[in-house]
């Protein structure tokens, strides 16, 4: 890391006076410190071809490039030459290679920590703005009187967002606080009587869950988070530690 600094150190002193200003006025010195940082990075790390060329057949399909011509035409419309394209397939390529080779051990920790989040839960919904309507639905449903179906479609919103007014699978990343915490403690079939959530009274009813596994779905996105805050934080003290040093 101390390599890195004197790198970004020295970068940022061949700039001239008024762009540093510029960075500095427009709020836009830990975007440019992040861009060069990544930048150094990913230039320390090699890519197999056979892994690149893979990226390559992905990137042309998906952008229906057949020959040299429809390549041409992409890059006029990106505005990029064919090198800085090479940089954009490689980048998350090379990111999540060099977050592997050097954060197993912080992995096992963030995993962890963000299993509860991670877990996949499928779980029934009613969402009324009336407390009174939310118990009497509650009860109905405690009684077996009717179901989180019908009584989603006649009173719940957002009931399109949520067929048979059932969420999921999915994990709780986005899910409001409240209703996550409900959820991570509940057993699978238990009703969960009514709360506030805002303006809004909340029925669930916690249908299954399914423990998240550390597979390399799971590896690749832990590892780009940890990246991703890593990176942030060097930036923050680089910048800071420059900024320090009286080039102001």
């Amino acid at each position: 890391m101390k390599d890195l600094k004197l790198k970004t150190f020295d970068f940022l002193n061949e700039l001239n006076i008024n762009s540093l200003k510029i960075l500095k006025l427009g709020n836009m010195l830990s975007n440019f410190v992040k861009n060069f940082l990544i930048y150094k990075i990913a230039s320390e790390i090699i890519i197999e071809e056979n892994i690149y060329q893979t990226e390559i057949k992905k990137f042309y399909l998906e952008n229906n490039i057949i020959n040299k011509n429809d390549l041409e035409k992409i890059l006029k419309i990106k505005a990029i030459s064919q090198e800085e394209l090479h940089y954009q397939i490689t980048l998350p390529l090379k990111i999540l290679k060099f977050a592997n080779q050097n954060f197993q051990e912080e992995l096992k920790t963030f995993f962890l920590e963000r299993k509860d989040l991670l877990d996949e839960y499928t779980f029934n919904i009613i969402r009324v703005k009336k407390k009174e309507l939310a118990y009497e639905l509650y009860f109905k449903l405690d009684s077996e009187e009717s179901d989180f179906k019908n009584l989603s479609e006649s009173f719940s919103y957002y009931s399109e967002f949520y067929p048979k007014g059932i969420f999921g699978p999915k994990n709780l990343q986005g899910i409001n606080p409240i209703i996550t915490k409900k959820l991570i403690i509940a057993l699978p079939g238990e009703l969960i009587e009514p709360f506030q959530v805002d303006e809004w009274w909340i029925i669930l009813k916690l249908i299954n869950k399914k423990n998240a596994t550390l597979d390399e779905p799971t590896r690749n996105i832990l590892l780009i988070e940890i990246f991703n805050k890593f990176i942030n934080n060097l930036v923050k003290n680089l910048t800071h530690d420059y900024l320090k040093t009286g080039n102001q």
